[in-house]
């Protein structure tokens, strides 16, 4: 009793985490959790299993903003999906009253609206991230993925109306069943957008995991995603600069994700790594 999957004190709950970390790639940010899990089941991620506890869980816009201190200047607000926090105007409004940098995780395209895209410019983001994780609508329908070619070119629209001048695309490929005609479709979706705001496209393979909808699928050949990879830098040069993920590090994440318990011991003790039970 009081217990939310036998685990953590309802009175507890949202729990967030707070921190800076210097040495990363947010360094000197200031970086609070605005939500756990996520509302949507994309077939391809973790946040989309059904674990006990699942689903979306949103932390007050008020615990949110009393989290951050006055002397933070550069703010991240953390999240699978922070745009479907549903008070998320509130805590964009407040932070780019204080006049500071905001720094939002991938957006989802179908959330964005001119106004929000003012509230982004007030803070200080100049480049709208964006996922669109699949190369086409046949494979989103299929991975459950919600976003569609015409969410992403009203989003373009909603940004370079709101003040905000350039989008980066994250997409995957390598999805059962896609076809060339896939590639395609992303390639002049890619170009549309193009025409309309600065865009850069960050490509690269799907990493079945463990636990999720796609777990037991195969990682993509190395040749057919370097055949993808071509033929977006052809159909987009000069138009969007085309940015592909290492197909040696997707690799040996596949094959760090199915390792066997023994096998897992078996590196991390090779790396230095102390497992075991904690008491």
């Amino acid at each position: 009793e009081g217990f939310e999957a036998g685990r953590v004190p309802v009175a507890r709950l949202p729990v967030r985490s707070v921190y800076v970390a210097p040495g990363s790639a947010f360094r000197a940010m200031f970086l609070v959790e605005v939500m756990r899990g996520c509302p949507h089941g994309c077939a391809f991620c973790l946040f989309g299993s059904k674990r006990p506890g699942g689903g979306a869980r949103f932390v007050p816009a008020a615990d949110v903003l009393r989290a951050v201190p006055a002397w933070a200047r550069r703010v991240g607000l953390v999240g699978a999906s922070v745009f479907d926090h549903p008070e998320i105007d509130a805590i964009l409004g407040e932070l780019a009253g204080r006049s500071v940098e905001i720094g939002v995780s991938s957006l989802r395209a179908g959330r964005l609206t001119e106004d929000r895209a003012r509230l982004l410019t007030a803070g200080k983001v100049v480049t709208a991230t964006v996922a669109l994780d699949s190369p086409s609508e046949r494979i989103r329908r299929r991975v459950r993925k919600p976003s569609t070619g015409t969410d992403l070119v009203r989003a373009a629209g909603a940004l370079q109306r709101g003040g905000i001048g350039r989008m980066k695309l994250y997409a995957l490929v390598g999805f059962a069943g896609e076809e060339g005609a896939d590639h395609e479709e992303l390639a002049e979706l890619c170009r549309e957008l193009a025409s309309m705001i600065g865009l850069s496209v960050a490509v690269g393979p799907v990493v079945p995991k463990r636990f999720t909808a796609l777990d037991g699928a195969e990682l993509m050949p190395r040749r057919a995603y370097d055949a993808a990879v071509a033929l977006l830098r052809r159909r987009l040069a000069g138009r969007a600069q085309v940015r592909a993920a290492s197909y040696r590090e997707a690799k040996q994440e596949f094959e760090l994700n199915h390792m066997g318990a023994g096998e897992a011991r078996g590196l991390a003790a090779g790396c230095g790594i102390v497992t075991g039970r904690h008491p």
